[in-house]
């Protein structure tokens, strides 16, 4: 049985955790590494917590200083797919995507098909103008897991480069159902309105993108 001190420890790291997640999601990264390495006072040898303090140090620049991070996960789980994932979001910002993919798809050979994983790898493929390995992953995603509005965002991305500009608004229409504050959702579909020639329906789309872009800003800066 777990006493007082040890349970106190164990919900203190949590919500250092949980902070460290807000603080990233928010872009304060320096904030988000003072979590972390409190966090590892108490959890010296946590895998998550190294590739937390990793992605800090990749979103601000410190590319060395992240590898080593990613490094000292594997050294302590060779299997965790999430280390490989953040060594492919590494590449991916250095525009080496043939070693992103690499690392990514190590990832999904760690464990069962994962959408976030297969959209990260469609984006991959997309970046790289290879469209129809591009759908036939963010496809797999789509049937992985359904209900992230993400993965119907990029598979209409992915619909606009095979110009099937009407489907590719089907997509942003079932995103923005599952998310109605999805601005960059609400941004895509203005362009395409606009396109095909419905200007106030694109501009009711730019004004709903600008209006949600402004409270998810508020929404995050509340919650760091």
């Amino acid at each position: 049985m777990k006493s007082t001190h040890e349970i106190f420890a164990t919900i203190k790291s949590t919500q250092l955790l949980d902070d460290a997640h807000a603080y990233i999601h928010a872009a304060k990264y320096f904030d988000a590494l003072h979590c972390i390495n409190t966090y590892l006072l108490l959890e010296p040898a946590d895998v998550k917590g190294f590739l937390l303090k990793g992605l800090c140090y990749l979103y601000t620049d410190q590319a060395a200083k992240a590898r080593f991070m990613f490094d000292l996960a594997l050294e302590h789980n060779s299997d965790n797919e999430e280390a490989y994932y953040c060594y492919a979001e590494l590449y991916k910002l250095e525009m080496n995507y043939e070693a992103a993919t690499t690392y990514i798809n190590a990832a999904m050979a760690c464990g069962p098909e994962s959408a976030k994983y297969l959209r990260f790898a469609a984006e991959l493929s997309l970046l790289q103008e290879d469209y129809e390995q591009a759908f036939q992953l963010i496809n797999r995603a789509i049937v992985t897991n359904p209900f992230r509005e993400d993965v119907y965002y990029w598979r209409a991305l992915i619909l606009i480069r095979l110009q099937r500009p009407a489907v590719a608004i089907n997509d942003l229409n079932r995103a923005i159902s599952l998310n109605p504050t999805y601005a960059d959702a609400y941004r895509l579909r203005a362009s395409l309105h606009m396109q095909q020639g419905n200007i106030d329906t694109g501009l009711a789309d730019i004004k709903l993108a600008q209006r949600h872009d402004s409270l998810n800003r508020l929404a995050r800066r509340n919650a760091a």
